[in-house]
């Protein structure tokens, strides 16, 4: 019995993907048939996710426009099953199924990077909702620690923080969005930055310098202070002050 219910429900999934038809996912017929049915189930399967991917790419969405945005969704959609009746974290690889659009990519060439840049987003949110158990010294801790114990000092970053970088200003484009003012924007522009969220869970941005995003990608990969460039390390202060590092080890070997 419940290999028949696994079953039909499997197939009632491939029905919505339109990889099995009505008569298969054993629909009742009425004044309808069993495939016109199912593809009432389809189009509000397909209306549900879209409006999830909506909420997670919402700047694309204006970018495109509602109609390319959807049908990107569906095809998104139908080729990406929900696996799990969770949808908070669905979305992700969008930004693969807008690179499938050639005509999309050449009206809009830097929306593949948006897209990447609102999972992240919407990535942050994902990590900050997680109980996360970190066994770390404080930062205050530093000043306990000989000089000989600072080229071994390992950094860590809270899980919802994340270096980001791009060909395309995105964050300066995410910008004008907020502000609502497009003048003077130069998208064709790499742009290095950080995404994370703030102690409530509100997610934020910001840009940083070469040096600034050096540092955090060296922080993120876990290299110890002694191996970090000093270019790199002399934007330590102002990174601290971005409040985006959990804590602190020490490496075993150095």
């Amino acid at each position: 019995m419940s290999f028949g219910l696994a079953h039909l429900q499997a197939t009632f999934a491939e029905g919505l993907r339109y990889q099995a038809r009505g008569e298969t996912c054993d629909i009742k017929c009425g004044q309808i048939s069993a495939e016109e049915r199912l593809q009432i189930y389809r189009n509000n399967f397909v209306m549900s996710l879209t409006e999830v991917l909506q909420a997670t790419y919402p700047m694309l969405k204006e970018v495109l426009g509602e109609e390319c945005f959807d049908a990107i969704a569906r095809h998104y959609i139908l080729s990406h099953p929900l696996k799990q009746g969770d949808v908070s974290g669905y979305g992700k690889h969008f930004n693969q199924t807008v690179a499938l659009f050639p005509n999309v990519v050449e009206a809009a060439p830097y929306a593949v990077e948006l897209a990447r840049f609102e999972w992240t987003l919407d990535r942050t949110q994902q990590e900050f909702g997680k109980n996360e158990r970190l066994s770390l010294q404080p930062l205050e801790a530093i000043s306990t620690l000989s000089e000989q114990q600072h080229a071994s000092l390992i950094l860590h970053l809270y899980s919802w923080v994340f270096p980001f970088t791009s060909n395309f200003a995105v964050f300066d484009l995410q910008r004008a969005f907020s502000q609502q003012n497009f003048d003077n924007l130069i998208l064709n522009n790499t742009q290095f930055g950080v995404i994370a969220c703030d102690e409530h869970g509100h997610p934020w941005t910001k840009d940083l310098n070469r040096e600034e995003y050096q540092l955090l990608t060296n922080i993120n990969n876990k290299t110890p202070l002694g191996k970090i460039p000093p270019e790199a390390l002399a934007a330590l202060q102002s990174l601290l002050t971005l409040n985006v590092v959990a804590g602190f080890s020490l490496a075993d070997h150095y």
